[in-house]
Parts: C-alpha cells; structure tokens; sequence
C-alpha cells in the first residue's frame, strides 16, 4: 500500500523546499529531501543623464544581494562597461541587467532600462563660431541647419570641418575680410 504523510515539518511550498517520503517493506520511514533555489528580482537605480560621447553609472539591486552586470541591447546608441555607459549616438539606450544566481538562488528574470543619449547643446558653439568669423550672432536658419547637421552627425569633425570651410568660403565672410592677411584676421 502506501501512505500520505502531510504537514511534515521543513515541508513546504513557500520555502521552496521539496519533500519526500518513502515507505519500506519493513514499515520503517525514509526522508528525503531537496531544497529547490530560491527566487529573486532585480530592480534598477534611476537612469542616467548621458549625451553623445560622454558616460554615466546604471545601478541595478538584486533581491538575493548577488551582483548585478549589465550589457547594452542597443550598442549603436550606447555601450556600457561595468556600470559605465557611454555615449554613442543620440537615441533611445537600452541596458539589461542579469544576475546568474548561485547554489541558493536561481537565476533573476532579465530587466531592462531605457534612456535616452542626447546630443549635447551645439548651438552655444554653432553661436560662438558665428562671432568669431562674422561678428554677429547666427541667424535663425543658419544655427539650425547646423545644429541639425551636427545632430544627425553625432557632433563629427566632419561636420565641423565642413561648418569652418562653408563659414571662410561664404561671400559674407570673403567681403567682411578681404584684403586681410592671416595675422590680422587671428587678431
């Protein structure tokens, strides 16, 4: 035949623990038992403010006290190294967080945290690049369009470049500083 033992102590669902009771033909009690891992969370810190090129710290918890590591699910926009994120590109970050577990506990369901990567503020410089070779403050348009060439070029030295050679070939600046020799034009 066989026997239905209930409410043994150290038996219980809750905690995880399995148990099980077997009745030989002596009629003598065997226990057995295994211990099931136990269960965790993770749960992120406050996301960082990071523009393209520069870093911030994630943080992330574990309900077990286990440590965290993190990856980037969008590498184009963003990596991270440790707890390091950088920069890459303006948009939408993505950082997963995982934690492996150990022989008490199972492995926490991976969590994610979206942010985004801004491109920083151009315009001061876009401003700044206007008086030095115009003398004047950029106009609307023109600190627009160059804003939005620097956006869309993550802030490139390309653009930048490209910026310098259209401000020194335009006519304003040809007709503001005709004549002049570099030195006069540095000073």
């Amino acid at each position: 035949g066989s026997a239905t033992f209930s409410n043994w102590s150290g038996c219980d669902a809750a905690s995880g623990v399995i148990c099980a009771l077997t009745l030989n033909a002596a009629r003598s009690v065997t226990a057995a038992y295994s211990a099931g891992l136990l269960s965790q969370s993770i749960t992120f810190g406050s996301a960082p403010s990071i523009s393209v090129g520069g870093t911030g710290s994630v943080s992330a918890t574990a309900s077990s006290a286990l440590p965290v590591t993190f990856s980037s699910a969008t590498t184009v926009i963003c990596t991270v190294s440790g707890s390091i994120v950088t920069g890459v590109a303006a948009g939408t970050c993505i950082i997963a967080a995982n934690q492996a577990g150990n022989g008490s506990y199972g492995p926490a369901t991976q969590v994610t945290q979206s942010f985004s990567i801004t491109t920083g503020d151009y315009t001061q410089t876009i401003e700044k690049l206007y008086v030095a070779y115009f003398g004047r403050p950029g106009n609307p348009s023109g600190l627009t369009y160059w804003t939005d060439e620097l956006v869309a070029g993550n802030g490139s030295s390309v653009i930048l470049q490209n910026m310098f050679t259209a401000f020194s070939l335009s006519a304003e600046y040809l007709a503001l500083h005709a004549g002049q020799t570099t030195e006069q034009l540095v000073n």
